[in-house]
């Protein structure tokens, strides 16, 4: 299954880097915060194409000023075709860095991934089809912080009402495929972006951050 084969890269990455590998060795608020601080860079992205977009639309005035090569360069970092007219290119609906927008997906899901391999979590594979909100309007970041706040809640209340371990775990369950309806959304290889970002931080170190944990 992609989700567990996916997690147990994840996991052992976390062995390796000291991450974590049980509910004592995590911070299940610090984690999750973070899940949301992944979806902040999603925003930030989309906001920032749809400021480039709106330039775009505006392309006569870039032209007239001999502007026109250094927007559609430009255009190009941001995986935009170069359209012949400026129309077309205010028209487009794919204005968004789409590397740094798969990345940001990749993260959120690789971090969900760790929480639920600490938890002993099995995740199924998404099976049915899933509605994601449009780009745009925080709309998906927002969806995406309302699924991980309702994980926290449960978890808080776990002790007291032990039902609610089933709904934690249900919680990181649809955030994971919520990861993977965006990927099958904006058609890109959500795996192969995960097992990219688990191979650059084999080289990277969180010494600091480890031995704070500790103490």
């Amino acid at each position: 299954m992609l989700l567990e084969r996916l997690k147990e890269a994840v996991m052992q990455q976390a062995l390796e880097k000291d991450f974590g590998i049980t509910p004592q060795e995590i911070d299940i608020a610090e984690k999750l915060i973070l899940v949301c601080s992944e979806g902040v860079e999603v925003r930030d992205v989309e906001t920032e194409a749809q400021t480039l977009l709106n330039r775009a639309a505006n392309a006569g005035s870039w032209y007239s000023r001999n502007k026109g090569p250094e927007l559609l360069k430009r255009l190009e970092e941001y995986d935009i075709d170069v359209f012949d007219t400026p129309p077309a290119i205010a028209s487009s609906d794919i204005a968004f860095n789409r590397r740094h927008y798969r990345e940001e997906w990749g993260d959120v899901l690789q971090r969900v991934l760790h929480i639920g391999g600490c938890y002993g979590i099995i995740f199924p594979d998404l099976e049915k089809p899933m509605k994601v909100p449009p780009p745009w309007n925080d709309l998906r970041y927002r969806k995406l912080y309302e699924l991980a706040i309702e994980a926290h809640t449960h978890h808080r209340k776990m002790r007291k009402e032990p039902d609610r371990k089933i709904l934690f775990e249900k919680g990181l369950i649809e955030i994971a495929h919520y990861c993977v309806a965006i990927s099958l959304a904006e058609m890109f290889d959500i795996e192969k972006v995960v097992m990219e970002k688990i191979d650059a931080n084999k080289e990277r170190v969180w010494k600091d951050y480890n031995e704070k944990l500790k103490k």
